[in-house]
């Protein structure tokens, strides 16, 4: 099997929705997370975030009616698994509001939604700066005591020197 033919769909699709969800509403689900994250662009190697689908696509690709297309895309926008929105990123929340639009553009909102565990400190968290700092740089000896002279010492000798402040005051 070639991997770079096929579409990674979130397990929560599988794992919690499948379920929930009418076979009409799953296979517009599928058809939108494959005209989107199905799509990558090698020169930016990026995924689609959204994309333009007509009513046409869905018909031909899901061999459903306009009708319960617009059905299942109204049950899966209010279930907030879908974004629906225009060519200037307006909203279309109801059916009175998307009928008549020309390009109407999917977006499934289960991308992006994983949460961390919290395990890994980011690079730019606020948990960052208060990490011990034990290695002393030119610009930290400065700040520290007005010190001219760059003393460099390993990690080892910070540490005996941080324990040895702390047991006599």
């Amino acid at each position: 099997m070639n991997y770079k033919e096929t579409t990674q769909i979130p397990n929560s699709v599988f794992d919690k929705y499948i379920p929930l969800l009418k076979p009409s509403e799953v296979i517009i689900l599928l058809i939108i997370l494959r005209q989107t994250i199905g799509w990558y662009n090698p020169k930016t190697k990026k995924r689609k975030v959204r994309d333009w689908v007509s009513y046409k696509q869905f018909e031909k690709k899901s061999g459903l009616s306009r009708k319960t297309i617009s059905q299942a895309i109204h049950k899966l926008v209010q279930s907030n698994l879908v974004l629906t929105t225009d060519s200037n990123h307006n909203l279309l929340q109801t059916p009175g509001q998307r009928k008549g639009k020309l390009c109407i553009y999917y977006q499934c909102l289960l991308v992006g939604r994983e949460k961390s565990n919290g395990s890994n400190v980011k690079k730019y968290s606020k948990h960052r700066y208060n990490l011990p700092i034990t290695k002393l740089t030119p610009t930290k000896l400065n700040k520290q005591k007005g010190k001219s002279v760059i003393k460099k010492i390993s990690d080892a000798d910070r540490i005996l020197e941080i324990l040895e402040k702390r047991k006599y005051p």
